[in-house]
Formats: structure tokens, C-alpha cells, sequence
């Protein structure tokens, strides 16, 4: 082959299997004198299965470095190449006939950014140097200036003669599989096929192009220059004949399930919602299909539930759980005396009705929307009304808003609804992210920065998969590929994020405060396929489109308006029927934030490499379950909440604990501490001092001289990042929450990660907690506080101080003996206080007490 012969840049594309079950039985009626389908299932010694090995002795291949086969037996797993290797499969005569077909899929996951010449990656070839050798070469890629346009080019060199070669168009870089067919005659005519269409002929002459060379599978060793392929190639055949277009075109028809598609069918998540059968349990733990689901899996791993929580133990969990506050001593005594056999139910009922419910559960979904007030880095932009998403995302708890409605609003509330000014307020969500200051003078980059934080924040919280991952290549494990990443980016970029108090577009340079939201820009910013990733190196324009290898998935419909309606389109595709993933990805998530154990445990990663669900048939039933009943997250709670399951003691047996350490199976309810927000909520419900104002500007509580010096500042005036207001006891979700400077009393108890989605809180055993209870400010006042309130309560009597104590740390009546000694702890600190001279001894013992109480385990955690 001629060294001037023209070079091709390689295909991007994603790294999956591919193969029907079909498809080799309509290849080996055609004959193949070869057909390696690299199943993976014989590769002792490195050696690659020929199938066709009858037809040809000797054909098997051997693998060079870089080549790396699937699991054993895996039928239509492709061969791997890492852009080093090649495989060769040794010569024989049978494959030397001068009228030869040769048929293989194939995908690239390289994209060369050399220019035209040189850059080859070669597929499939038996090369050999000089011109009018006698030789051929399948080449993929592109020659267009270096760019990844994605071509097939077939070099034909005729012993004696001139080379040809045949050229395919370009575009087959998709991130899909394409079926490639090469044929030549006795007389010379050549034909090229793509994914089953004629694309090209040529007559190159009628020379002899056998030789004796091996064919290179995988790598280019002859031009001077030239690339080993990095992909997958798949189903290769070879005959000594030329192929008809009749048969080229069945072939094709069996193996062109997309293979992402393929993939997608077989992994649990991506396959249609489907309410599984309630297993039939003959049990009178059995309460709920829930308890159902359960007790099969405990039954298998020869586990039997915990007995039934103590009342006063499950109130104060689904107190905890449902308003992130503590039952007061009332509730506990109306709950305590009611012996009825549905007494817990309308206690739901009312925990659910609170404003504090809306509360709590819009602190979890804050978590997963990494909400903030600020923008972070060194200037961390204050979003002066940032706030209002927060209100509407409890105002929604509180309303039972359909949870489709809901992620619609967020969506592209704005676009469905645009004659309600709140829908400003939802979709104003996609304007707090981290804005990286640094960027200012690069409105490009920082408007590139700002989608990608869009399709990696709506494809974790709402779709549960890492989409982000194919910003710069093809998703190393999911059938996700930079064209759909690119898709969901183009959806996006017809908006534009504006500043509502100058109605000017935002992110402008200098801006140092803004009350954000989304509108549509005034021409959508047209989105290219960047070579990996990088914003100087655009490719080929791309169209909005959702991830195609979901169903009801690619391009969205064009049109004069389609601008104005590209979120509308996104927002009803994610939860409509035929999306498998939003109901299964939110009922995990509610199952989890009551659990504190998901059932899924990646709940932000539902894809290949997520975890596998712990109980898939439970899920499916929630997640059904939520469909069928309007979306509605407070039955779905009351479905969990009223379950055995969920009663459960936190108290487990030691047969459990050694065969279920982590509890996965649910023998036993799994204890959870209590998170930052519920420790500050909790001190100040103790102490009676919790404001219960709701909604507006963040509150600032005040900070020590010490704790101000974590804070950083362009400007040294930490007074402008932390103005302290007058109110300072309100519920924790309203203090002010910035991303460069996070409040230091939360930092003890695992807060979220606000840089990114946060899905699963930290739960940690550290001694910053033990040090913060005993030391920090806030809880010296608040067992002040609190002392002052049970002196009050309790009418100066110790014994009733100290049981009304009991009651607002633990939720529970204090046993004798706690009782004896908590007043012994008493008399003595008063005795050592009044030694030491206090002015109040009795009062500062009653102080010490509370500190005490607020400083024990049981205080921070919720059996």
C-alpha cells in the first residue's frame, strides 16, 4: 500500500457489547471462510475463539498487547483495544481469494487532533508496503482537517497497479455500533456498505490483491504514521466471495439493535416499571405488602424480625423522621395512653400535617439539589434571594404537591406554567450552583460551566445517573455517549440565567449579588460536541435530545418555537410512563430518608456500576405503588411509615448482628443519629427557645472571634459574608448557608457536600462532637435555657425537673434508677457549686444537668 494513501481520524463512541442472537446463525448461512466473534469464551493462552475454525485450520487468532477479552462465555462480547495493540490472525489460503467480502461492527472510542496526514487507525487490513503490492485496508475515522467527522475508507491495492480507495460519508461517529461491508469481485468491482446501505463502488482494475501477510485486527503497522485502533470491533467475517447486497442488508437487520439499547434492556434499572406480585406470606407480622417483601428476604437469610419498638421509642422516631423535631411531653402522653390497635395512624396523620413536615423533607431534597446561598470560591457570590426556591420547596412538601408536578415545575415550570410568577422561584434551582469568580473574564467558559452543572445536577437528582461522566468522552461504563451528554447540554443552553432585580442577563463580570432565575435566550447558544470536553475544540453541531438509549429517548422535535419549549419536552419525558427511572430513583430515595439505608445504596447512580437494589421487587412495588396513587410522597410515607418493618426495635438479636452486620435485610430498625439541622433543632426544642417563624432571608447566628477566623475574604470584612441578624433561634434549614464558609457548629455533625448533588449524608463518630456539645456557645445557652424552662415546668420540685428533663432530651419517661441518680448528680453539683461560692448554686447544678443531658448519645441519636 501506497504511503500517500489518505488517513482517517478515529470514531468517538461508547464502550458496551453488542450482539443478537440471531445474527450468527444468518452470518454462517452466507459461508464465512472466518468468523471471529470474540465471545470471550475460549481465550486460554490469549488465544481468540474462531467460530468458522472447521473452514479454516489454524484461524485462530493470537492476541497482541493491548487486546483485552470479556468474561468467559459471554456471547457477543467484543474485542477491546486500548490504542496499542493489534490482534493477528495468521495467514491461510483461504483467505487470499481476489473476490473476498469482509463484514464487521465496530465503534472507536479515540478522536486523533493530529491534522490530515498522518493519523490512521486502522480496522481491519492485510497491508502490505509499496505501491502495487497487492493488499487492502479498512480504516476508521475521519480526514476532514483533523476532525472526529467520522468516515470508513476502504484502500484497495492491486499487485501491478494503482490504489483505490472507496469513501463512506461522514456522521457515523454516534456512539453506536456500525455495521461495515466490503466486497470486491473477480473483475474488480469493489462496494462498500454501511450499516446496510450501499454507500460507494469502484472498478480498481481486476489485479491480484492477495498476499501473505496476517490480518491485522485492531492496529495499523505500515503507514508510516499511522494509529492502532482504540473500540471495539465485533462479529468479524470473511469470505471468498463477494457478499449480495440482499444478504449485506439481512445481516444488518438482525444485529442492528442499537447496542446501547441492547444494553439497556438488560440492566434491572433501565427496563420498563412493572408492579411485581406481593409475595404471600401467612404471617401475622405481615401488615403491609411492604412487611411482605421484607420478611422474604429474612426469611431466606434465616432472619426473623425485632419485636415492636417501645411507643415511646417509635415516637420520637417518626417525630425525628417526619418534622426533624422531638415529640413534646404531651404527645408522648396521649400516644402512651392510647391502647387502641390504630393509634400510631392518626399520630402519621398528624406529623404529616405540620408545617414542620414540609420543613424537614425539603432539607433532604435541598441536599440532593445542592442548594446554597452563595456561590463559592474566593469572592462566593451571595444569591440575595436564593431562599425562595427553599420556601417553595417546602411550601411543595407541605402541599403534597404530586411529586411529578413538582420536578416538572422545577424543570421547566417557567415554560409550562408561565402565567404563575412562582414558577420563577422553582426553576430558579439551575441558577445556584458554584460560580467559579475566576472565570468572569471568560463568559463563554463560565456559561459552559453553568450546563454542565445543569445535566449533571437533573440527570443525578431526577434520573439517578451520572450523565456528567460523558462530558469529555463516552461513559466508561454506562451506554451514555458524549452525543447524548451533548443533547441534554443543547436543551439547556436556550435559556439563559438573568438577574430579576436589573433584568439583565446574569454572570455578568463584577457581579457580586443576584436575584436569579431562568428565562429563554434570545438565540438558543447552538452546542457542539466538544473533543474531549474541551470548549477550544468543537466538533460537529448538536441537536437537544434526551439520552437515547432510554425509551422515548433522542432528538426533540424541531419547529419555529422549539426553543421555548426544549425543558417543557425534558420535564414530561422525565416522568412519563415509559421513563423507567424517575419513580424508581425517588421512591429509593424516600425509602432511604426514612431507613436511613437506601434500597439501592448509590441512590444517585443507578447505572451499571451503581449498587444493585438490596429488594428489587420492593422497590418496583413503592415505586408503582407512587405512580398509581398521583405521585403522592405522603401516601407513599404512610404506606412505609404503617408498616411492621418500619416499627421494628432499633434492638437487634445477635444472630442478626453477625449474619447481617449491616443491616441490609432489615432485622431490626437501623439506628440513625440525628443530622445538624435536628441536633440545633433539637437543642433549642429542649430548651423551649426554638422560633418557629416561617420562611424569608436566611438568619446569620452569631460566631466567636474564633470561628470567624475560618472565613476568608477578598475584602477582610467578614461582617459582609456573616451579617449577624436579630433573630437567632429560628429552625436550622433558614440559616444562612454558604459554600466557601459553612457554619461552624454543623461542620461537627456531617453536613452535605453543597459542591455537588449530595445524595447520602456522613455519619461519623468523631471527637469535634463530643468537644462542639461540651464547649461551643450555643449549647451552653441552650442548657441555660433549658434549665430555666423545667425550673418553671417543674414548680422548684428536683424529682419533677428531672422527669420533664427526661422527656424533652429522650422522648421517655426516666426509669427509677436514672431517677435516683440524676437527683444524686444534682445535690452533689449544688454542694460543689456552693463550696466554690456560686452565687446561684441550685441553679448552676440545674444548668450542669442540662449540659449533661445534652452531651449524651442517646440526646443526638433516634432509636
Amino acid at each position: 500500500m501506497s504511503p500517500h494513501f489518505p488517513t482517517l481520524l478515529a470514531f468517538a463512541a461508547v464502550s458496551v457489547a453488542r450482539g443478537a442472537d440471531l445474527y450468527p446463525d444468518e452470518v454462517l448461512k452466507d459461508g464465512p471462510v472466518g468468523y471471529f466473534r470474540f465471545e470471550g469464551g475460549e481465550t486460554e493462552g490469549g488465544r481468540v475463539r474462531n467460530a468458522a475454525a472447521a473452514a479454516v485450520r489454524g484461524g485462530d487468532g493470537v492476541i497482541g498487547q493491548g487486546v483485552q477479552l470479556g468474561a468467559g462465555g459471554v456471547v457477543g462480547k467484543a474485542a477491546s483495544f486500548d490504542g496499542r495493540g493489534v490482534m493477528k490472525i495468521p495467514s491461510h489460503p483461504a483467505f487470499d481469494s481476489e473476490i473476498v467480502s469482509v463484514e464487521l461492527w465496530f465503534r472507536s472510542t479515540q478522536a486523533f487532533e493530529r491534522p490530515y496526514w498522518p493519523g490512521s487507525a486502522s480496522l481491519v487490513s492485510k497491508v502490505t508496503p509499496g505501491n502495487g503490492s497487492g493488499d487492502w485496508c479498512i480504516l476508521g475515522g475521519s480526514k476532514d482537517g483533523g476532525r472526529n467527522d467520522g468516515q470508513i475508507l476502504v484502500g484497495i491495492g492491486p499487485k501491478g497497479g494503482s490504489d483505490h480507495v472507496l469513501e463512506s460519508a461522514t456522521g457515523l461517529n454516534d456512539g453506536q455500533f456500525h455495521h461495515v461491508v466490503w466486497t470486491r469481485g473477480e473483475d474488480g468491482q469493489n462496494r462498500l456498505y454501511v450499516d446496510g446501505m450501499l454507500k460507494v463502488s469502484l472498478h480498481d482494475g481486476g489485479g491480484k490483491i492477495g498476499n501473505t501477510r496476517a490480518i491485522h485486527v485492531g492496529g495499523e503497522m505500515i503507514e508510516p504514521g499511522g494509529s492502532f485502533f482504540k473500540g471495539e470491533i465485533d462479529e468479524l467475517a470473511i469470505y471468498a466471495g463477494v457478499l449480495p447486497e440482499d444478504r449485506v442488508k439481512a445481516h444488518f437487520a438482525v444485529g442492528r439493535v442499537d447496542p446501547r439499547l441492547a444494553k439497556g434492556a438488560s440492566h434491572w434499572s433501565f427496563k420498563p416499571l412493572k408492579r411485581p406480585p406481593v409475595p404471600r406470606r401467612e404471617d401475622a407480622w405481615v401488615t403491609s405488602p411492604v412487611d411482605a417483601f421484607i420478611l422474604e428476604k429474612l426469611d431466606a437469610a434465616k432472619l426473623s424480625p425485632a419485636p415492636p419498638a417501645d411507643k415511646e421509642a417509635l415516637l420520637r422516631r417518626v417525630s425525628f423522621d417526619l418534622t426533624g423535631l422531638p415529640p413534646s411531653p404531651e404527645q408522648i402522653a396521649a400516644f402512651a395512653s392510647d391502647t387502641s390497635a390504630d393509634a400510631f395512624a392518626p399520630v402519621v396523620d398528624q406529623l404529616l400535617a405540620s408545617p414542620a413536615y414540609g420543613e424537614r423533607w425539603a432539607r433532604h431534597w435541598l441536599d440532593v439539589m445542592r442548594y446554597a446561598d452563595s456561590g463559592g470560591y474566593e469572592t462566593d457570590i451571595f444569591y440575595e434571594q436564593a431562599w425562595r426556591f427553599r420556601d417553595y420547596v417546602i411550601r411543595s412538601f407541605n402541599g403534597d404537591k404530586p411529586y411529578d408536578r413538582f420536578l416538572m415545575e422545577q424543570v421547566a415550570g417557567d415554560e409550562l406554567w408561565p402565567e404563575r410568577a412562582d414558577m420563577q422561584d422553582a426553576v430558579a434551582v439551575w441558577t445556584l450552583g458554584e460560580w467559579q469568580n475566576a472565570l468572569d473574564a471568560f463568559p463563554d467558559m463560565l456559561e459552559y460551566v453553568r450546563r454542565t452543572d445543569q445535566v449533571s445536577l437533573l440527570s443525578e437528582a431526577a434520573l439517578g445517573l451520572t450523565v456528567g461522566c460523558a462530558n469529555c468522552h463516552n461513559h466508561k461504563f454506562d451506554p451514555i455517549t458524549q452525543r447524548d451528554y451533548f443533547g441534554m447540554e443543547a436543551i439547556f443552553a436556550a435559556s439563559e440565567t438573568w438577574n430579576r432585580n436589573t433584568g439583565e442577563k446574569a454572570w455578568g463580570k463584577g457581579e457580586r449579588t443576584a436575584f436569579r432565575a431562568m428565562r429563554h435566550a434570545e438565540r438558543p447558544i447552538p452546542i457542539h460536541l466538544l473533543t474531549r470536553g474541551e470548549l477550544t475544540k468543537p466538533t460537529k453541531l448538536i441537536a437537544p435530545a434526551l439520552p437515547a438509549f432510554l425509551p422515548g429517548g433522542g432528538a426533540l422535535p424541531g419547529g419555529p418555537d422549539e426553543a421555548k419549549q426544549r425543558r417543557a419536552r425534558l420535564a414530561r419525558w422525565l416522568v412519563s410512563p415509559e421513563n423507567p427511572l424517575t419513580a424508581r430513583v425517588i421512591a429509593n430515595r424516600i425509602w432511604q430518608w426514612h431507613f436511613g439505608q437506601a434500597i439501592v445504596s448509590t441512590p444517585n447512580d443507578f447505572g451499571t456500576q451503581g449498587d444493585p437494589p438490596s429488594h428489587p421487587e420492593l422497590l418496583e412495588w413503592l415505586a408503582t405503588e407512587l405512580c398509581e396513587n398521583g405521585w403522592s410522597l405522603k401516601g407513599l410515607h404512610r404506606r412505609i411509615l404503617l408498616s411492621s418493618a418500619y416499627q421494628q426495635s432499633a434492638i437487634r438479636d445477635a444472630k442478626a448482628v453477625a449474619a447481617d452486620p449491616q443491616n441490609r435485610w432489615l432485622a431490626g430498625f437501623p439506628r440513625r443519629r440525628l443530622e445538624a439541622e435536628e441536633v440545633w433543632d433539637h437543642l433549642h426544642a429542649a430548651a423551649g427557645t426554638l422560633d418557629l417563624k416561617r420562611f424569608g432571608p436566611p438568619f446569620v447566628p452569631k460566631l466567636s472571634p474564633e470561628e470567624l477566623q475560618g472565613m476568608y475574604d477578598l475584602e477582610n470584612k467578614p461582617e459582609l459574608k456573616w451579617p449577624v441578624t436579630h433573630e437567632q433561634d429560628r429552625r436550622a434549614i433558614y440559616i444562612l448557608n454558604r459554600r466557601s464558609f459553612r457554619f461552624p457548629f454543623f461542620e461537627a455533625f456531617d453536613p452535605p457536600n453543597i459542591a455537588t448533588s449530595c445524595p447520602v449524608r456522613q455519619t461519623t463518630t468523631m471527637p469535634t462532637q463530643a468537644l462542639t456539645l461540651l464547649n461551643n456557645r450555643i449549647v451552653g445557652e441552650q442548657a441555660r435555657a433549658m434549665a430555666g424552662r423545667l425550673t418553671r415546668e417543674a414548680g422548684g420540685n428536683v424529682g419533677s425537673f428531672v422527669k420533664r428533663a427526661w422527656l424533652l432530651a429522650y422522648s421517655r419517661a426516666a426509669s427509677e434508677s436514672e431517677l435516683k441518680l440524676a437527683v444524686k448528680f444534682i445535690e452533689e453539683a449544688e454542694a460543689a457549686r456552693a463550696r466554690s461560692g456560686a452565687t446561684d448554686a441550685h441553679a448552676a447544678a440545674l444548668e450542669e444537668f442540662c449540659m449533661g443531658i445534652m452531651n449524651t448519645t442517646e440526646f443526638i441519636y433516634t432509636n
